[in-house]
């Protein structure tokens, strides 16, 4: 085991990194809508040019791994680098290829910097507190994002091209930190590269379940909130206070889980979380809806951290840079699908049906992981 203050000041460096990382990230995303919207593209294109983004991170997903094991730190700098510059120079695209390449770009090297980062997170983290860690790294990457568009948004008004460059260089202001990183330890090469990953199905369920809700809270959680009567500013006060909820929230559960086991608690989350989603929709609007949302906020910001540190408490380490690479894969995938999924079922049985998508999605993680642990239990006792 590390000692602790050597662990905890690495920690520290691994999470300026995340959160200079999510400043650009944050701001990005919001601004590049608003700089597509201005130049006249429609909201198809301007969703086409978004999942470009997250197309870059499945794709690097698939290489982050051999990248980690031959680069090491340098793949980190390298992420970070591109990442930064994709972000500053989207406003000089020039036109439909230069902004669908440049959202590219920020997602490769975003991915390729946040897979390693994570990684390095697991390998650092003491096993007593490790979904501590990873709540600590969930929080600065909430808080580099929040203040990224917060940032962003007001610069935009003023000078949109400088809003972009302030963005990159914050994201670029990581790269001196990276050399006080801890190294990535050697790694045995896997006997068999074909062989499935063998990763706990939960974690993995989690970072789907957690793309899957924040895609689509984000994306639809205000067109609900509109229909029922709130303005704008009551529903930006609402999802703020939500966002606050959640930061504070994250260590205690982090802290509780390295305590009493991660499944355990995570498991409580996603009951937590459907339990939520259940009432929210036939709720009293003024008060109980308010406390459901804040309530599912919380709990389904746990679902990542949490899935990441189940993920380094149940594979060796040789199979971690692989597992992180699959997790951020799977957990952009979700966020893909999900607005594909609760747009149409929400234009189809009205706005409430939002909460009916996410309740599908807890219900089936929760449905096919009870199976597994059945058939295991069983194989178990037949052995």
């Amino acid at each position: 085991m590390n000692s602790s203050p050597t662990s905890t000041r690495a920690l520290y460096y691994l999470c300026l990194c995340c959160g200079l990382w999510a400043f650009g990230f944050g701001l990005e995303c919001p601004l590049a809508s608003r700089w597509l919207q201005d130049a006249g593209h429609s909201e198809t294109f301007i969703g086409f040019n978004t999942g470009m983004h997250f197309l870059g991170v499945v794709l690097m997903g698939l290489y982050a791994p051999a990248i980690m094991r031959r680069a090491g730190r340098r793949g980190i700098f390298f992420g970070l680098m591109v990442s930064g510059l994709g972000v500053a120079a989207f406003p000089f695209g020039g036109g439909v290829t230069g902004y669908f390449a440049l959202r590219f770009i920020a997602g490769v090297g975003g991915a390729l910097a946040m897979i390693a980062l994570e990684t390095l997170i697991n390998f650092n983290a003491p096993p007593d507190r490790r979904a501590r860690d990873f709540a600590f790294y969930a929080c600065s990457v909430a808080v580099g994002f929040a203040l990224g568009s917060f940032t962003g948004l007001h610069l935009f008004a003023v000078a949109p091209e400088v809003a972009f460059l302030f963005g990159g260089a914050l994201t670029l202001a990581a790269l001196p930190i990276v050399s006080l990183l801890p190294p990535f330890p050697v790694l045995p090469r896997e006997n068999d590269r074909r062989e499935s990953l063998k990763a706990p199905f939960l974690s993995l369920g989690s970072a789907w379940s957690q793309g899957f809700l924040e895609a689509g809270m984000l994306a639809l959680l205000p067109l609900y909130l509109r229909t029922i009567g709130r303005n704008d500013g009551e529903s930006g006060t609402l999802i703020g206070g939500i966002l606050i909820g959640v930061l504070i929230c994250q260590v205690p559960i982090g802290w509780l889980a390295d305590r009493i086991g991660r499944e355990l608690v995570l498991i409580a989350c996603f009951l937590i979380v459907g339990i939520g989603l259940a009432a929210a929709p036939n709720c009293d609007r003024e008060i109980a809806l308010p406390v459901w949302l804040f309530v599912i906020g919380i709990f389904s910001g746990a679902f990542y951290p949490l899935g990441l540190a189940l993920l380094g408490e149940r594979l060796p380490p040789s199979e971690i840079p692989r597992a992180n690479a699959w997790y951020l894969s799977v957990n952009c995938f979700g966020s893909l699908v999900s607005p594909l999924v609760s747009g149409p079922v929400m234009a189809f049985h009205g706005p409430q049906a939002m909460f009916w998508t996410g309740e599908a999605a807890i219900v089936g993680v929760l449905a096919i992981w009870l199976m597994t642990r059945l058939r295991s239990i069983k194989a178990s006792r037949a052995a």
